[in-house]
């Protein structure tokens, strides 16, 4: 082996194994930047979405029993319906599948507000089947979206993890390193 290519290939030797862990092959899978943790995910759309309820309902529970009439409980009762399955899905970088999530768990409720309106004077429109597909779809995608927060931050830390890389590579049939960047 003449000098240039032992220079080269102990450079390369170097260069691979001090290279970050995020970058070696068989390096943890949480050790990247901007890794997002699916049971995270998964627990912080359940704790937005139960917390609140609990709190809502609890607080409606007490003022209704003190003649207190506050927009509170109802406040936080929509936002734990609507807006807490969708936290997991922000944190793992996913606003978009967030906002589909509100979008159904909306098109829901409106089914019923709807039921609701049309069965108003007792009258038998057949609402009742709108108003229970609408709540049916409403709560299917509740329990969905929390489910599914961690599919998200799978799919944020499959696109991360595969845009940077350190390899080794023959160039002019010499050995190097071959850092491959995607922005």
């Amino acid at each position: 082996m003449n000098r240039p290519t032992m220079v080269s290939s102990l450079l390369f030797a170097v260069v691979l194994l001090s290279a970050p862990a995020t970058c070696r092959a068989g390096a943890p899978a949480d050790s990247f930047p901007g890794y997002r943790s699916p049971g995270t995910a998964i627990l912080l759309s359940t704790v937005a979405t139960v917390v609140p309820l609990a709190i809502g309902i609890a607080t409606a529970a007490h003022d209704d029993a003190r003649g207190n009439d506050s927009a509170a409980p109802a406040l936080l009762i929509l936002g734990g319906y609507f807006l807490g399955p969708a936290v997991g899905h922000v944190y793992a970088g996913r606003p978009g599948r967030a906002a589909a999530g509100i979008g159904m768990r909306t098109l829901g409720t409106f089914a019923v507000s709807a039921a609701i309106a049309a069965s108003w004077n007792g009258e038998n429109t057949g609402a009742d089947a709108v108003g229970l597909v609408g709540a049916g779809t409403s709560t299917f995608f509740l329990v969905y979206d929390i489910v599914r927060a961690g599919h998200s931050a799978t799919v944020t830390n499959t696109k991360l993890a595969a845009r940077a890389s350190v390899r080794p590579a023959v160039i002019s049939s010499a050995p190097g390193v071959r850092v491959s960047v995607a922005l």
